[in-house]
């Protein structure tokens, strides 16, 4: 979740004054910039396709069901409902579903007839474990051990089936319960059997007992859940908890062998640490520390144990904050650290951040696949939203597969610091929408099916602070702009970033191999600052559409400083 990798982690639509000025060329103007406008070009054509699109990574991840308000109501709720379908989420990584604890038939069913969380425990024979049995003594006069979990795993997916668009689904299941996620010392080994009872129940026909079982649950035909996540952030009980790796791995390739014993077909992943940039990033007084020393070795270790027991791998990439860490309020980040946010995707670029990943998994399983299933920018801000636009844009070029989770859908949860959707809790009366939840929105609805040729050479701003609390970024020229072109049938869509903090950019843009460019429709989301949020007034960022006439595949665009635009034609 917003816990950090080991080693450093992880609209105002411009406004058109003018219409066409002569045959070929538009451009839109604005208020008096506080900048001289900047200067980019973009080159798109249509004729020459660079990869299809796996519209999957424009999805999202489900944190644990807890209930905010303690009652078991946040299912029903039409203006979630509203929400989801608005947003049309193409797949959906549920994290560690009913708070972490393994499957178990008796866990199914009506709700007043589920186990209890107290029966749960005592199936896992919890309290065998010293720090378990420390845990159990402080919990073991709630009224809520005495009362099922909130939602099960039929809860969840019969929800996401009742949806305007059915999501994919993956899961992360535990297999070895370290007590709310890894931040005690507790390390009590599940039963593989857990593992291989939930594939068998979701993927079974209704012909076995656990399909049979699932049939009478309402549910006869099979889920079809293919990816499987096993463990999360593993790196946090290894190295900062004791938990061995031959502990984490031994139960890694139990459960899988179990779990493919029951589907051959579903695929198996582990979520490993994302050591993508290079060391010389790193601070010296960071390097020394003993957990970064061990920390820069746990992919290898990991993977060569568990080598012939994974389909995949998974990484979260979250930006780096200032120098004060994650204890920054990131609503309060300052010009020259924004700047820095905005590059940091960038720097995954130049310094092959995914060719890394992809080149360590390799070397254990030639055919792996690199998952991305969490990512967030510097949280429920613009520049949040606007570091997800450039972190997908990134999956795109790179051709990511599996798919792609923004954490976190905030469905169940309210985060002051992460989220596309606030559930209502005491601060707030109804659900709204953050800032990131319409970068997701403009890819789910104006991207296309195929990726299309598309240049950029753009001015560049300087950075001006360099350092975050574990690294010291080179001192680089960034580009403005960033851009990648689609086309879809009869329509064709540019999405346009423009990373400057305080820039304009006037941009030529010349489409090739595209019958008629014609009318077109924009689509910007954008908002006063980078800081700006929807806590106060939900609509401070938002989408806000506008359409322009040209008459020539090339015409001129300035797109506004901090914001990002979709430019959509038909045919």
């Amino acid at each position: 979740m917003k816990r950090r990798i080991f080693f450093f982690l992880g609209f105002v639509l411009p406004v058109l004054f003018g219409f066409l000025i002569f045959s070929g060329f538009f451009q839109n103007y604005q208020n008096e910039p506080d900048f001289p406008l900047g200067k980019a070009t973009i080159t798109i054509d249509a004729r020459k396709i660079t990869g299809e699109v796996n519209r999957n990574i424009f999805g999202t991840t489900m944190s644990e069901p807890r209930s905010v308000s303690g009652k078991r109501d946040d299912l029903s709720n039409f203006e979630l409902r509203g929400l989801l379908n608005e947003l049309k989420p193409p797949f959906m990584n549920i994290s560690n579903t009913s708070g972490g604890i393994p499957f178990f038939p008796e866990g199914t069913g009506p709700y007043e007839k589920r186990m209890t969380h107290e029966q749960i425990l005592e199936r896992m024979n919890f309290t065998s474990d010293p720090e378990g049995k420390i845990f159990y003594e402080k919990i073991k006069n709630e009224p809520k051990l005495k009362e099922p979990p909130d939602y099960n795993i039929d809860d969840i997916l019969q929800y996401f089936e009742s949806l305007d668009v059915k999501p994919g689904i993956a899961m992360r299941i535990p297999t070895i319960f370290t007590l709310l996620g890894g931040e005690s010392k507790g390390k009590l080994n599940l039963d593989p059997k857990t593992g291989s009872d939930l594939v068998h129940y979701l993927n079974d026909p209704a012909t076995t007992q656990l399909g049979k079982l699932r049939a009478k649950n309402g549910h006869p035909v099979p889920y079809n859940v293919k990816y499987f996540v096993l463990g999360n952030e593993m790196w946090n009980t290894v190295l900062g908890n004791g938990l061995s790796y031959e502990q984490v791995t031994s139960q890694h390739v139990a459960f899988a062998k179990a779990m493919k014993a029951a589907d051959p077909t579903i695929k198996i992943g582990f979520n490993l640490a994302d050591d993508s940039l290079p060391h010389e990033f790193f601070k010296p007084s960071f390097l020394e520390l003993e957990r970064t020393k061990t920390g820069f070795d746990f992919n290898d270790q990991i993977l060569s144990r568990i080598k012939g027991y994974f389909d995949f791998v998974t990484y979260h990439i979250y930006a780096d904050l200032g120098t004060e860490g994650e204890g920054r309020d990131p609503a309060r980040l300052t010009p020259g650290e924004w700047k820095l946010m905005m590059a940091q995707t960038y720097f995954y670029e130049k310094y092959k951040g995914y060719e890394r990943r992809l080149e360590i998994a390799k070397k254990y399983n030639p055919n792996v696949e690199v998952v991305n299933d969490e990512y967030s920018g510097p949280l429920a801000n613009l520049g949040g939203a606007l570091f997800a636009a450039d972190h997908i844009m990134h999956l795109l070029e790179k051709n990511y597969d599996g798919f792609g989770g923004y954490w976190n859908s905030g469905m169940f949860e309210s985060f002051t610091r992460f989220g596309l959707i606030q559930v209502p809790d005491e601060a707030h009366s109804q659900y709204f929408v953050r800032p990131a939840y319409y970068t997701l929105q403009l890819f789910n609805k104006y991207f296309g099916d195929q990726t299309v040729e598309t240049k950029v050479s753009s001015d560049t701003f300087d950075l001006t602070s360099t350092e975050t609390v574990h690294l010291t970024f080179p001192r680089e020229k960034i580009p403005s702009i960033k851009a990648i072109a689609s086309i879809s049938e009869n329509s064709l869509s540019l999405f346009v970033l423009n990373r400057a903090t305080n820039q304009d950019i006037e941009t030529t843009i010349d489409i090739q191999g595209f019958p008629s460019v014609g009318n077109g429709t924009v689509y910007t989301l954008d908002g006063p600052s980078l800081n700006a949020t929807n806590e106060e007034a939900p609509d401070t960022v938002k989408i806000k559409e506008s359409s322009f006439v040209g008459s020539s595949p090339k015409f001129v665009y300035t797109f506004k400083k901090h914001s990002l635009t979709v430019l959509k034609f038909e045919k």
